[in-house]
């Protein structure tokens, strides 16, 4: 295997590309940030980002950004979690994206996050439209979740702040409906949205239930049916690497109805939709009645009111 150095601009950066044999292939690069100044935090010239594009190591680039309302609201994110890696400034996210193409890249994604304590609907919209003006062929926005154990998740136990409402979220995720179609962005996966041709194929490799392989500290992989994961420390990853040893922590070996729930749930998120015939037409109708799904030529495609309550619609599938 090769080793892969990589120098980045300020911003949590994802490459995606194929080994020879097809399998799709995660670099989490900014797990390989040992030697940066600050966690989280890599720099890249154009040089190397060239070299990566021309070499065919990657084929596209997924680039997080902050929030409209960054200062205020990274200080509440915990900084040992995976979501809070950001570019420290709007000017440094388009700073990424002119660097990627100059050295060639022109399929490139932005991640966005919604729902963080304090966030007005206005700072949303104004994160959208600063995402939107970059231009990318796809754009992602997920709502935060906050997680027990986490920074947020002991200032929540204490009411230090205060947990976003499903209202507030719901009303974010139409914004962003409603401001990504007005400028060329189409749906495809509930938390995905990509212009003509522009969807994201490694995602899809996920959702479709496909193998891949994940490279770096805390990596999951898939390879028919059998789940891994890597050592999350970078320095206990790298040791059993130098002792020629497998990196992967644990692996879990799915069963027949874990492989089904998985499927239902994921290709259920994709517009593509999922095979009506599969499953219990009484609780397909109730859906289609309660306006969460549409029958389209035969699949369950959510409706945006589906996408908004998708956990309902999952459970009534599978009931």
């Amino acid at each position: 295997m090769k080793k892969f150095i990589v120098a980045m601009i300020a911003a949590s950066v994802v490459l995606t590309g194929s080994s020879s044999e097809g399998d799709s292939v995660n670099l989490n690069v900014s797990e390989f940030s040992a030697k940066s100044q600050e966690p989280g935090v890599i720099s890249l010239d154009v040089r190397t980002a060239g070299e990566f594009a021309e070499g065919h190591l990657v084929n596209a680039i997924n680039i997080n950004v902050e929030s409209g309302n960054f200062e205020a609201e990274i200080e509440s994110l915990d900084k040992n979690a995976t979501y809070a890696v950001y570019c420290r400034s709007g000017r440094r996210s388009a700073v990424a994206v002119d660097l990627m193409k100059k050295a060639g890249f022109t399929n490139f994604s932005l991640d966005l996050i919604y729902g963080t304590p304090g966030e007005s609907l206005e700072d949303w919209s104004n994160s959208l439209k600063d995402a939107i003006a970059i231009n990318p062929p796809h754009i992602s926005a997920y709502s935060l979740v906050i997680e027990p154990g986490t920074k947020m998740g002991s200032q929540l136990s204490r009411g230090e702040i205060k947990a976003v409402s499903d209202d507030d979220a719901a009303d974010k995720y139409q914004l962003a409906e409603k401001l990504l179609n007005e400028n060329g962005y189409s749906w495809y996966e509930i938390s995905n949205w990509a212009k003509e041709n522009k969807e994201c194929q490694h995602n899809l490799n996920y959702w479709k239930g496909n193998n891949w392989w994940g490279i770096g500290p805390g990596a999951h992989s898939h390879i028919n049916g059998v789940r891994w994961w890597n050592q999350k420390l970078p320095k206990n990853w790298r040791e059993s690497l130098d002792k020629d040893q497998s990196p992967a922590l644990a692996r879990e070996k799915l069963t027949n109805e874990q492989i089904r729930n998985e499927e239902v749930m994921l290709l259920s998120r994709l517009k593509t939709g999922i095979d009506k015939a599969d499953f219990d037409q009484k609780n397909v109708e109730k859906l289609i009645e309660d306006k969460l799904v549409n029958d389209v030529s035969g699949k369950l495609e959510l409706t945006l009111e589906g996408r908004l309550l998708a956990d309902v619609v999952f459970r009534q599938l599978t009931e």
